[in-house]
């Protein structure tokens, strides 16, 4: 097994607030980027967009995404030790136009930190952060349970405690209204990314803080369970056709070169010639491991986003209906024959609302009304949904009760033209019915 805990953290905000600048000060600080490099992305910088981007350009590396200044693809980084843990980073989109690419980077992680600009909500009020609410729901959704809160750019606003104190009653509302709980112990620390104030060194700019630094906060969050002792699941995020190579994060299970595995729903099987991680080659991959598979004997069509690689005698089914529990979180609702989109790991499918089952206590799960015509937001209900896709290329989920990671699920669907798709409803499956 590993040295040390591994995190999977994923850094979510609105466009701009300053999520890859954050990671590469945090990298460069850390000593994991060199002089020579800094001193070449402070040029380039000045060059495509403006030299205040180039700690952005550590980890935002494709051209287009330096030209705009804002990141397009989910980007991960080795796992880097900070305190007790080691931390694998996971930087995702912040536009409502990628929303896709934000979901695979969430849906790989087990802590967040939520980046968020003092000086825009200063001006602008939390309530005009659309995307960045969108995130702390998918988030929930997902299971993330840990956040640690990074208030950004103190330097613009003179490191004024009193703006601070604003940004951070208005995000404790915030984080409450979607879903989470116990919001006490979630650390918020006031930073400015660029400067480097109170990301690894304490900042002399804010004596009135005595809080973590990020980088202490980061090596207090605590490792989630690794169920090594369950059958394998590995969901696919990537697929690289040189070489047949299928990447994903072990959700359960273990998977070592040499193995037997198939490939769900394609129903292809094949052997592991040898696993890869950041440029090692390894032997065995354990749960919570982001790893590069290379399989002999499936085709390159059967290896897609969102299949799942399993052993043979414990693999999955693709399902032709599911039950869901969920909670409405659209203000159009839920009704039987809404079609929204539902994403579950790294898979998204079209789906229909065959049957809305029953209307459930939101805080005693009781039952209030069996088979209602109609849930509205902040309703409580099961709800029987129907993939729109055929068996090969089918949806895998599973009873939450059984494979958490592989049973929560959010509901997606269009909310017009300006704002894109939204987040309709959120969930766990609580029964299959599998293909045979």
């Amino acid at each position: 097994m590993r040295a040390k805990p591994l995190i999977n953290l994923v850094f979510l905000g609105d466009v701009d607030h300053g999520k890859s600048t954050l990671i590469g000060r945090l990298l460069y600080d850390l000593g994991r980027v060199g002089e020579s490099t800094i001193a070449r992305l402070r040029s380039l910088a000045s060059q495509v967009k403006d030299e205040s981007y180039y700690l952005a350009y550590i980890i935002d590396c494709q051209l287009e995404e330096r030209r705009r200044g804002h990141t397009i693809e989910v980007a991960s980084w080795e796992p880097v030790e900070m305190g007790r843990n080691a931390i694998r980073i996971i930087d995702v989109p912040g536009m409502g136009e990628w929303i896709n690419n934000t979901i695979t980077g969430i849906a790989q992680a087990d802590a967040a930190v939520v980046v968020v600009d003092a000086h825009d909500v200063a001006a602008r009020g939390l309530e005009q952060l659309a995307e960045l609410r969108e995130h702390l729901i998918l988030a929930f959704a997902f299971g993330i349970e840990q956040l640690v809160m990074a208030v950004n750019k103190m330097d613009l606003v003179g490191y004024d405690m009193g703006v601070y104190e604003l940004v951070r009653a208005g995000l404790l509302e915030l984080v409450k209204s979607v879903g989470y709980g116990d919001v006490e112990g979630v650390p918020f620390i006031p930073i400015s990314a660029l400067r480097g104030d109170n990301v690894v060194e304490r900042s002399e700019h804010m004596p009135w803080y005595s809080g973590p630094t990020l980088y202490e906060a980061l090596g207090g969050l605590r490792e989630p369970p690794r169920p090594v002792d369950k059958p394998l699941r590995l969901p696919i995020h990537r697929h690289f056709q040189g070489g047949n190579i299928a990447v994903g994060v072990v959700e359960t299970g273990v998977i070592s070169r040499g193995d037997t595995i198939v490939v769900v729903p394609a129903g292809a099987t094949g052997k592991v010639m040898s696993m890869e991680a950041w440029g090692r080659r390894i032997e065995r991959a354990w749960p919570g491991d982001d790893v590069g598979v290379r399989i002999r004997g499936v085709a390159r069509y059967h290896i897609k986003r969102g299949f799942v690689i399993s052993h043979p005698e414990t693999a999955p089914k693709a399902v032709r209906s599911f039950i869901g529990r969920v909670r409405v979180l659209g203000q159009r609702g839920l009704w039987p024959g809404f079609c929204p989109v539902v994403h579950c790991h790294q898979a998204r499918a079209p789906c229909r609302v065959k049957a809305i089952i029953r209307k459930l206590d939101p805080r005693t799960e009781d039952v209030l009304e069996e088979e209602p015509d109609f849930l509205a937001k902040g309703e409580m209900g099961d709800v029987l949904l129907e993939p729109l896709v055929p068996k090969q290329r089918g949806l895998v989920i599973e009873r939450y009760g059984e494979f958490p990671s592989l049973g929560r699920f959010a509901l997606r669907a269009g909310a017009g033209r300006k704002r894109g798709s939204i987040t309709v409803a959120a969930g766990i499956c609580i029964d299959i019915e599998p293909y045979e």
